[in-house]
């Protein structure tokens, strides 16, 4: 019964995030004012548009900005960095790549659900979600040892050689190369299963909420190939010489950034529905 419940949830996600995707093709091919959920455009309004206009530009700077500080020294980082040091770097890049673009589609799509919601309430749910993210990456990067990084990897490469322990020690090159599928597939899950509930995720779906779904989708996209291209490649010396600490406490200075810019939108959206006495 849990089971078919689960499965009820994801039809009905499906179903819905497609309806949005319609209607949002719809209006942009059209240009006409959005009212699947109201005809008062300015308090029942979806993403204007997808291709075009400042909110593509911002959707795709905000993504990429957020993702690339979320994911350096992130697990799915180390996921890639540890796999490539033993198998190839491009079956890695492309199971991991592969995983993180998928879920950047599925988190857009809630958020281009949730941008069907009043702006107003958009705007106030995004300040609440960057300021609760934000402080609790701060308090994370304040008690977090200097060797956190370290600390990852070496959970991470535990993990790794538990699941695939037996295809590390193939020396064989006509074996190597069969197993190389089981790469493509283990980088992929076990990237696609450490991204779930990720602040990476979770942003991705508020940026997604109040700018262009395309643009948004397509920053953080190219933020996660930029990180997972470096892991793969230079990981290593990316670990040893960037401090996860560092880069926390910058990621949760960002998300409050992002938070004071939602709560200052949702004052002017507030105005602008205020009439003028």
């Amino acid at each position: 019964m849990r089971m078919m419940k689960r499965n009820d949830l994801v039809r009905i996600f499906f179903l819905i995030s497609s309806l949005c995707w319609w209607r949002a093709f719809g209006d942009d091919l059209t240009s006409q004012p959005n009212d699947l959920m109201s005809t008062d455009v300015s308090l029942m309004e979806g993403n204007s548009t997808l291709t075009s206009g400042d909110s593509f530009v911002s959707g795709v700077l905000s993504a990429f900005t957020v993702t690339a500080v979320s994911e350096i020294g992130d697990k799915t980082f180390f996921i890639a960095l540890v796999l490539a040091l033993a198998h190839s770097p491009l079956v890695v890049y492309g199971g991991a790549l592969s995983a993180l673009a998928l879920m950047t589609v599925l988190s857009a799509s809630l958020g281009l659900v949730f941008s069907y919601l009043s702006a107003l309430w958009v705007h106030y749910l995004s300040a609440l979600l960057f300021l609760l993210f934000g402080l609790k990456m701060l308090r994370e990067g304040y008690v977090m040892s200097s060797d956190a990084g370290k600390e990852e990897m070496e959970e991470v490469q535990k993990t790794v050689e538990t699941k695939m322990g037996w295809k590390t020690d193939v020396e064989l090159g006509g074996v190597r190369r069969a197993s190389l599928r089981w790469v493509f597939v283990e980088a992929f899950t076990m990237t696609f299963l450490s991204e779930w509930g990720d602040r990476s995720q979770i942003a991705t779906v508020i940026l997604a909420a109040k700018h262009s779904v395309v643009g948004v989708i397509l920053g953080s996209v190219l933020g996660h190939a930029a990180c997972t291209l470096g892991a793969v490649l230079g990981g290593k010396l990316i670990a040893d010489w960037i401090s996860v600490r560092t880069v926390t406490l910058l990621g949760g200075v960002l998300f409050l950034a992002f938070a004071i810019s939602s709560f200052l939108g949702a004052l002017s959206e507030t105005q602008f529905q205020t009439p003028a006495s």
